[in-house]
Order: structure tokens, then sequence, then C-alpha cells
């Protein structure tokens, strides 16, 4: 039996030393790192969209504490065993702003991909029309978790202007755009959004073909006009029997003191959404 187990370790060993597994690792990212060092503990890189496209399946990239710029655009997946996971190193304070981005432009953006975690970021101060924040597309397998927001705007001067129907900021924004592939498994979970002047947006929306989300524990306040809102037959899915956000859930939400003075806002707003579960919020004018 001993032979026989010393033998399957073997051929374990070799078989994968061929096809090139890849150690899970840990790697970090700092404002006084350089990009032209190994991702290490002592030798971290310096920016966030460089740092996580060199990270693979299993891997972690954890951020050291300071300011970072947006347009971080994650273009790597993970996968059901080997999730990506992207968060702040210990309790340190990390934050990604939008200053000197352009207008439609965002912080975060995660286009066709799978598995990827992302924990414990402050998104702040991108004040310019159609601002995102996470903006993710196409993907599944996605957990936004214990994030904060706010001071995402349609303008520097929004605070207590009307905007026009063109005016939009959305702190998180979910869209599913493939009429192939839902995007599934979407998990918003204990995020903060608050301060954020949306325009004619929302502060968490989920938009087109997207099978399956749970939007949970998330605390939602001062923000202007509607603060969670699921959507469908917006024409985002080219096909409209799948143009709708469906099967999901919106649960033990805080969402507060999100008024408008010039649209009909919401707490929760299912719109054109499908076999979505609303129970245990608390919402309030107040």
């Amino acid at each position: 039996m001993q032979k026989y187990i010393y033998l399957f370790l073997l051929s374990f060993i070799f078989e994968n030393s061929v096809i090139g597994i890849k150690a899970q690792s840990t790697y970090f990212v700092s404002t006084q790192g350089s990009d032209a060092n190994t991702g290490s503990f002592s030798q971290p890189w310096k920016t966030i969209d460089y740092a996580v496209n060199q990270i693979h399946p299993g891997d972690s990239l954890l951020i050291r504490q300071g300011t970072y710029k947006g347009m971080i655009d994650i273009s790597v997946s993970g996968t059901v065993n080997l999730p990506i996971v992207i968060r702040n190193y210990q309790n340190e304070e990390v934050n990604i702003t939008g200053n000197n981005l352009l207008d439609g432009q965002f912080l975060i953006k995660i286009e066709h991909q799978e598995y990827i975690q992302i924990s414990g970021i402050i998104f702040k101060d991108y004040q310019v029309n159609d601002a995102q924040g996470v903006l993710i597309i196409n993907s599944s397998h996605i957990i936004l978790s214990h994030n904060e927001f706010y001071n995402i705007d349609y303008s520097t001067n929004a605070l207590g202007q009307t905007p026009t129907e063109q005016q939009n900021a959305q702190p998180i924004i979910v869209f599913g755009r493939d009429s192939q592939k839902a995007s599934t498994d979407i998990r918003l979970l204990n995020n903060k959004i608050h301060d954020c002047e949306t325009g004619w947006s929302e502060a968490l929306s989920l938009n087109g073909n997207i099978d399956g989300f749970e939007i949970n524990g998330n605390e939602i306040y001062n923000n202007t006009n509607i603060g969670i809102v699921a959507i469908g037959y917006e024409g985002e899915c080219q096909d409209p029997n799948l143009d709708q956000a469906r099967n999901g859930v919106i649960i033990n939400n805080l969402v507060y003191q999100n008024p408008s003075a010039y649209d009909s806002a919401a707490g929760i707003y299912i719109d054109g959404g499908k076999n979505i579960l609303v129970e245990r919020n608390l919402v309030s004018g107040k």
C-alpha cells in the first residue's frame, strides 16, 4: 500500500509540474512601492491597476494604507476553488479616488471576469457626469463586501442643484449585456453608500441579463434618488426575454434619507425585475 501511495504522490507532483499549476500567492501594493518590484511585502507594487493584472487564480492582493487613483481595469479571473481576493491590508485605510478622471470613466471595472472578491476599500471623490464607482459588466461570481462609497457625484457642484435627466452618477452598477450568458452570483454584502449626488441614477443598481444575486446588509443613506434598484427592459441586453434582473434577494439592508426634489425617489425599487425576494429591510425617509 505504501508503494502505491508513493507512486501516486510522484505522479501528482510530476503532472502538476508539467501543466504548470501555480501555487497560491499573496501580493502587496503600497504608495511607497514600485511596479518594477516583485509585489512582495518588502517589495510591493505601486499601482493597483498594474497589480491586479499580475495575479492569478487563488492569489490575494493586499493593499497598504493610502490614496490611489481610479481607472482600475481588472482583466483576470479566479476559479470556483481559487477566487481572486483584493482587499485592504489588515485594518489599514485604503482610498481609491476619481480625482482627474474624465466623464463616464470608473474607479474599478470588472468586465467578462469571474470569481473576484473585493472588500475593505473606500471609493470616493469622483465628481463628473456619469461617474461610476464599481462597474461590473457581463461578469459572474463577484463579491463586493464591506466597502464604502461616498462623494460619487454627477458634478463638483451638484449639491443642492436640480440635475437634468442626462446627469447621473452610479456608486455601484452591474450590467448584464450578454444575451448568450447571464451574469450570475452577484453578491453585494455589507457595503456602505452615502452622500452621493446620483442625479437620475441610483446608489446601487442591477440592470439587464442578471440571473441570481444577493443584496444583503448594506447601509445606503444621504444620497439623492433611488437607493437600490433591480431593472429590466431598458435594452441593456439585446434579447428582450432576458433583459431583466431576476431570481435574487434584497434583504437586511438599511436604506434611509435618500430624498429627491426632482423625481419620485424610492428606497428599494423593482423596475422590471422578476422573482425577487425583498424582506427584512429598513427603509425610511429620515
